[in-house]
């Protein structure tokens, strides 16, 4: 039996300094690693190869050499973690005060990885995209894993602001299950398969105005106003409020399964995906109430999620056939109005 305690650790890069205390102790073929580390700050971006080095880093893959070290370092890939580290027990932690990843910043953020059966990593963090989140990641020896993701009060503005898009903006706490099994070829989350849950406050849906085009809709008289109906749809944002949607997950696939939100008194029906690989989106809206007119037109939204076209879509022959019902409808009302009025004044004529 030996054991190793190391204090005082120090180590510098660029200009990060890494604080930390370790013990090491071992015990027949089993090693135990048990280790404490702290940054005060870290910028992830720099530790990233530059354009000139990875130009540089292919000019060498050419070369024999460098073909010879890729085989051996594939061979090494062909076993995994728990091959290599079968002997291993490990329990290590690190808090940072500050992670900075391009505009994402991360504070107070701990992480623990720990192995022993399985790999378990923890982590907790405030101000990512000024939420709190926590997560958790378990793997087993057959790189099967289960990860767990909570988004406490995740500000949409700044998610937008990041990722160059404006569906959406309010506030979500989200909350998702994923499994799946480790493809070295594949990013985890494209071999996923789970669900997440979506509560929402403050909800607004950008540059789409489901009320205004409603209350145009139900004034139409014929087709060719359609087209000045359909501008004040493309015309101001739709305030949802409270939001609760489920998405389910499968490989790169996010599915939206038929969802009804609701904007002052009026009830959508909403659906679609997104494809994590290609960056496009889908989604169908639908007016769920009891005016009939209303019921024949969709609003869809496809393409990038940085860029979507909003189209509507509608049955020209079928709206025309109910413009005419409804056109009738308002015929017989007023004949029938009239119709009373007459006979009241017969009646009056009568008595008098």
């Amino acid at each position: 039996k030996k054991n190793l305690q190391i204090n005082n650790i120090k180590i510098a890069f660029k200009d990060t300094i890494l604080d930390g205390k370790g013990i090491i102790k071992i015990e027949g073929n089993k090693t135990n690693i048990l280790t404490d580390f702290y940054i005060d700050y870290i910028d992830i971006s720099k530790f990233y190869p530059s354009e000139t080095f990875k130009v540089k880093e292919r000019s060498i893959n050419a070369n024999k050499k460098e073909k010879k070290i890729k085989k051996i370092k594939l061979e090494e890939k062909k076993r995994n973690i728990f091959e290599i580290s079968k002997n291993i027990i490990l329990n290590s932690s690190l808090s940072a005060k500050k992670i900075i990843y391009k505009d994402i910043e991360l504070h107070n953020t701990e992480i623990n990885l720990s192995k022993k059966k399985d790999i378990i990593i923890t982590m907790k963090a405030e101000n990512f995209f000024k939420s709190k989140v926590s997560s958790k990641f378990i793997i087993n020896k057959n790189m099967q894993y289960n990860v767990y993701f909570y988004f406490k009060n995740l500000e949409l503005a700044s998610l937008n602001k990041f990722y160059n898009i404006n569906l959406i903006r309010g506030n979500l706490n989200i909350e998702t299950n994923l499994e799946g099994k480790l493809d070295k070829s594949e990013k985890f989350y494209y071999t996923a398969t789970g669900s997440s849950s979506l509560l929402g406050n403050e909800i607004i849906i950008n540059n789409i105005n489901l009320i205004a085009f409603k209350k145009n809709i139900k004034k139409l008289n014929s087709l060719n106003q359609i087209k000045e109906a359909k501008k004040t749809l493309l015309v101001g944002d739709t305030n949802i409020g409270a939001l609760k949607i489920k998405l389910l997950h499968k490989n790169e696939i996010i599915n939206l399964p038929l969802t009804k939100l609701k904007s002052e008194d009026e009830i959508f029906s909403i659906s679609g995906e997104y494809n994590m690989k290609t960056n496009n989106i889908e989604l169908k809206t639908d007016y769920d109430n009891d005016n009939s007119l209303l019921s024949l037109f969709s609003i869809n939204t496809k393409g990038k999620l940085s860029d979507p076209k909003t189209k509507l879509s509608f049955n020209d022959s079928a709206v025309k056939t109910m413009l005419i019902k409804i056109a009738e409808k308002e015929i017989k009302k007023k004949i029938k109005k009239k119709l009373e009025k007459n006979f009241d004044n017969i009646i009056e004529n009568l008595l008098d």
